[in-house]
């Protein structure tokens, strides 16, 4: 299965409502998690975290902050948690 992300390679205004990858999320741009696209291992690790849907978000210099907590996750984790802008 072949899956395309989005680049933003060049300048794109995000606006509020946009649901995007946490790993595209521009930098201090707050969001609510809606979609956890993970199974097996990778989701009961994220579940103890205490990572859920519902959470705000915001990404800044490689760490994402979920409430009072900051997480760091490989690519391939932050293109399967989607986040809408807010």
């Amino acid at each position: 299965i072949n899956v395309l992300y989005p680049s933003f390679s060049s300048p794109v205004l995000i606006d509020s409502g946009m649901l995007l990858p946490i790993q595209t999320l521009p930098t201090d741009t707050p969001a609510i998690i809606e979609v956890i696209l993970l199974g097996g291992v990778e989701n009961r690790t994220i579940n103890d975290l205490g990572i859920e849907i519902g959470q705000k978000i915001i990404h800044s210099n490689n760490e994402y902050f979920i409430g009072e907590k900051t997480f760091q996750f490989s690519e391939k984790i932050g293109f399967r948690i989607l986040a809408r802008t807010i």
